[in-house]
């Protein structure tokens, strides 16, 4: 039977990367933390089929609507169901603090408690990936992971996907710094894509999927 829909609130954190921003993207392996600003979703019941999307965060983009369907079917509610949904919270968007995964991260929560269905971590990250590609394109996982996780995690792609919880020796304050200019991640991270294509072999970071960076080498070399 199709679970009808309460009223529900959830929140995810932003994080930062501190080693191996976007090369993680090319299969090694990442340094995140989790920070304290959050992204939060309400979700509420409303006429059957109208869809009503609210955020103070800035414009909801057609993305968003999108995400929004997908977590609907993860969660296994109809796409016919109304509901509101309200974004709100005090994380910057487009400043690379992982706003997009924060939002899937808390959306999912939001919808799962909303319909009554209960969702682990292990799911709510692989569901939170699968909607970041839709902001992003390409994701690596480790901004879902952190988003859903928390703390300080060694992140490797993979597959399969894998983190590890870091312990550090003694607290410290971490001073995260703004522009206030917006990026666009999926340009971004195309970009450094096609810089690493298009570069000489000899010399290059090679994108790989086994979680060890390593330095590429021409053929000469690796022989030797």
């Amino acid at each position: 039977m199709e679970p009808r829909l309460g009223h529900a609130e959830a929140s995810a954190r932003g994080k930062v990367i501190l080693l191996g921003e976007h090369a993680v993207v090319h299969g090694h392996a990442a340094l995140v933390a989790g920070i304290r600003a959050q992204v939060r979703v309400a979700v509420a019941p409303g006429r059957p089929r109208e869809r009503i999307v609210t955020s103070a965060l800035g414009e909801v983009a057609p993305s968003v609507h999108a995400a929004l369907g997908d977590a609907l079917e993860v969660v296994g509610v109809s796409p016919e169901a109304g509901l509101s949904v309200t974004i709100g919270g005090d994380l910057p968007v487009a400043m690379g603090l992982g706003s997009s995964a924060a939002l899937s991260v808390a959306l999912l929560r939001a919808l799962s408690a909303a319909a009554g269905r209960s969702l682990d971590d292990g799911e709510i990250a692989r569901a939170a990936h699968r909607l970041e590609a839709i902001f992003h394109g390409t994701p690596s996982g480790v901004d879902s992971t952190a988003a859903t996780y928390g703390g300080l995690l060694w992140f490797e792609a993979g597959p399969p996907p894998r983190h590890t919880r870091v312990c550090p020796a003694r607290s410290f304050d971490l001073v995260v710094a703004l522009s206030d200019r917006r990026h666009d991640t999926r340009r971004t991270v195309g970009g450094l894509r096609e810089r690493v294509a298009n570069a000489p072999p000899s010399g290059r970071w090679s994108p790989r999927r086994d979680g060890r960076s390593r330095r590429a080498t021409s053929s000469s070399s690796a022989s030797s």
